[in-house]
């Protein structure tokens, strides 16, 4: 058995693709590979002869593919890194900014917090303003009602004229333009990507490009939401199954050269 390994650091492009290795998007720059690496084996099979005067001489052999395996660290995180890690979906998210005007609310009492926007929530919200349903008294914020303008909750103040937790009130606010991914964990059943990798070798001083046809990724640790102090930036890492497409010879292809 011999073994052929492969290793660089780079750019990572990846695109979905079905089980049949078809892309059903385009690529997407992912983040800074660090390092990816894949390790081909393979194995020699051969025949002997049979015949008496040629006996268990080697009339033919050929090297065929034994093992594939992988694994890619990722060293940024992004939604698209977030969702293969935990097998689900990344959707995109778009909304232009917008003002709203006499959202009605029942302030809750304090502690309890409604969202803004109800059930499509305002997030990095400004120019909150609380009144009275129907109009007529404005009331203050910091003594009646505070807001957490990046989520959009608002709640009231105790000892402020909204404490009772039963007053209709009318909301006017500014809600910022959005432009984020709503990550779905855990619909995908197997996260399979076609792969395209710029890398560079730090041993041989050489760029190389890195095309691998179908590619299952599984996180191979657990992804922790809430960090330590300091741990921005945590790294994702994966191990990656190689599948070899019908008619193909090898995974994947090295500048253009099969594996």
């Amino acid at each position: 058995m011999s073994y052929k390994a492969y290793s660089g650091t780079g750019t990572l492009y990846l695109a979905p693709v079905n089980s049949s290795g078809v892309k059903t998007g385009n690529f997407r720059q992912v983040g800074d590979a660090y390092p990816l690496s894949v390790q081909v084996s393979t194995k020699k099979t051969e025949v002997k002869s049979r015949m008496v005067e040629r006996a268990g001489q080697i009339i033919a052999s050929k090297i065929e593919i034994d093992t594939i395996k992988g694994s890619l660290t990722l060293r940024e995180w992004n939604a698209a890194n977030l969702a293969w890690a935990l097998s689900g979906t990344a959707t995109a998210l778009t909304a232009a900014q917008a003002t709203v005007s006499d959202e009605a609310i029942t302030m809750p009492v304090p502690g309890e917090y409604k969202q803004l926007g109800g059930s499509t929530p305002a997030r990095n919200v400004s120019a909150v303003m609380v009144t009275s349903s129907p109009s007529g008294t404005t009331y203050v914020a910091g003594t009646d009602y505070v807001v957490d303008a990046v989520t959009g909750l608002i709640t009231s103040v105790a000892g402020g004229a909204l404490a009772a937790g039963t007053v209709a009130t009318l909301v006017d606010y500014t809600k910022a333009a959005q432009t984020d991914y709503r990550v779905t964990i855990g619909d995908q059943v197997q996260i399979r990507c076609a792969l395209l990798a710029h890398l560079y070798d730090e041993y041989r001083g050489e760029h190389y490009t890195m095309e691998l046809d179908s590619v299952v990724m599984s996180a191979s640790q657990e992804i922790n939401f809430v960090s330590e102090e300091g741990s921005e930036g945590e790294q994702i890492q994966f191990e990656l199954t190689l599948e070899t497409l019908s008619g193909a010879s090898s995974p994947g292809r090295v500048d253009g050269v099969p594996m």
